[in-house]
C-alpha cells in the first residue's frame, strides 16, 4: 500500500517549486495543490496562466527513481490523465512533448522535472495543469472541462478521481509488487544466513536466527514477515539444506522442528504486536516476553514429542539456551529501536 500525503494551499508560487525545495523532508507521494500559483511554469519555462481556483493545479514527487522507468512513469501519468478525462465523456489525444489537447485545443499540461545523476534520479516531481472551470484564455489556444462538457465541473473530485486513478494504475500495482518480493526474499534469505551464523558462548553455541525472526516482525508488516518465513521455511523443507538440522520435511518432526514451526507465529505476531502499540518503548518487554514464550511453546512441544522426554527434563535440557535468546530477543529489540527512521521510511515502507 503506497502511503500518501496531500498538501493544500491557497496561494504559493509553484506546487513543484514546493517539492523540490522541501523534498528532503518529503516523502514519495506527497501531492501539492492549490488554488492559484504566482510562478506557475510549463514546459522549456514557459509560463502557465490560470484562474484563481478554477482549475487543477496539482503535483507530486516520486523519490529514488531508476533512470530507465522516467518514459514508464510519463505512459504511467498519461494513462491515468486519459481514464479520468475519458470518465467524464471527452475525447482527448496527446501532443508531444506533454501536452493533452481536446478537438486541437490544449486541456491538460504536464511537466516533469528530476534531480540526480548516475544509474538513478533522486526525484521525479510530476506537475499536472488541467484546465477544469476556466472559460476565458485571452491569446492561448486552450479549453476546459467546463467549455468541453458545458457543466461546472467540481475540482476537488477531478483531483481525487485523478489521484485514484494514479494509484490504482497497473504501473505502480507492478512497481509495488516487484519491491515487496524483492523485500519479502531478502529477509528470507537473511533468516537463512542467521541459521549458519554461530557464536561460540560457554556452555552452549547459539546462532543469531531467532535475532532476524524478530527483526523481520519488527521491520515487515503482518503479511510481509509470515510470508518471508514461509518461504525459508519452504524453501528448507523441499531439501534447500538451511535448517541447522539440513532440509527436508523431516527436519520439522525433529527435536528442534518445532522452533523452525513457531517463526510462524513469531514474526507476524511482533509485527501485529507492534502495529497496535501506542508506544513501542514501554511495550518493548511484553514483546520480548511474547516472542520468548511462542518460540519456546513450539520447540519444547516438538522435542518432547521427537525424544519421549517428560516436560521438567526438557524445560532443564534448555537451560543454557534461555538467557542467550533473551539477549538476542533485547538485542534485536534496540536495533529496531535505534535504526534511523529514514532508513526504514526509505526501504521497507509504502509496500
Amino acid at each position: 500500500m503506497v502511503k500518501v500525503k496531500l498538501i493544500e494551499f491557497k496561494k504559493i508560487p509553484s506546487t513543484s517549486d514546493y517539492l523540490k525545495q522541501n523534498y528532503e523532508k518529503l516523502d514519495s507521494f506527497t501531492f501539492v495543490r492549490t488554488d492559484y500559483q504566482t510562478k506557475g511554469r510549463g514546459q522549456f519555462e514557459r509560463q502557465w496562466m490560470s484562474a484563481n481556483g478554477r482549475n487543477l493545479l496539482l503535483s507530486f514527487m516520486i523519490k529514488d527513481v531508476p533512470i530507465n522507468q522516467l518514459i514508464t512513469i510519463k505512459e504511467w501519468v498519461k494513462s491515468s490523465i486519459f481514464s479520468t478525462l475519458g470518465s467524464l465523456g471527452l475525447d482527448v489525444y496527446f501532443k508531444e512533448p506533454n501536452d493533452v489537447y481536446c478537438h486541437q485545443k490544449k486541456l491538460c499540461g504536464i511537466l516533469m522535472e528530476t534531480k540526480g545523476s548516475g544509474d538513478k534520479f533522486d526525484y521525479v516531481i510530476v506537475g499536472i495543469g488541467l484546465n477544469v472551470n476556466q472559460f476565458i484564455f485571452h491569446k492561448f489556444k486552450a479549453t476546459s472541462i467546463f467549455l468541453e462538457t458545458k457543466k461546472t465541473q467540481n475540482v476537488r473530485k477531478i483531483m481525487s478521481k485523478l489521484m485514484t486513478n494514479l494509484l490504482e494504475s497497473s504501473f505502480l500495482r507492478c512497481n509495488m509488487t516487484i519491491k515487496r518480493i524483492i523485500i519479502i526474499s531478502m529477509f528470507a534469505a537473511l533468516i537463512a544466513v542467521s541459521t549458519f551464523m554461530n557464536v561460540p558462548v560457554p556452555p552452549v553455541s547459539f546462532t543469531l536466527q531467532t535475532l532476524m525472526i524478530v527483526l523481520t516482525g519488527l521491520l515487515l508488516t503482518p503479511l510481509d514477515a509470515f510470508l518471508a518465513v514461509l518461504v525459508y521455511l519452504t524453501a528448507g523443507a523441499f531439501g534447500m539444506p538451511i535448517f541447522t538440522t539440513g532440509g527436508g520435511f523431516q527436519s520439522f518432526v525433529a527435536p528442534t522442528g518445532g522452533f523452525l514451526l513457531s517463526f510462524l507465529v513469531v514474526a507476524p505476531g511482533i509485527s501485529l504486536f507492534k502495529s497496535k502499540s501506542k508506544n513501542i518503548l514501554q511495550d518493548g518487554i511484553v514483546l520480548m516476553i511474547f516472542g520468548f514464550l511462542i518460540v519456546y511453546l513450539f520447540g519444547i512441544a516438538i522435542f518432547m514429542y521427537a525424544t519421549s522426554l517428560d516436560f521438567i527434563y526438557t524445560i532443564g535440557v534448555f537451560i543454557p539456551y534461555y538467557i542467550w535468546d533473551i539477549a538476542k530477543l533485547i538485542f534485536a529489540y534496540v536495533v529496531y529501536y535505534y535504526m534511523p527512521q529514514a532508513i526504514i521510511d526509505k526501504h521497507l515502507k509504502g509496500i
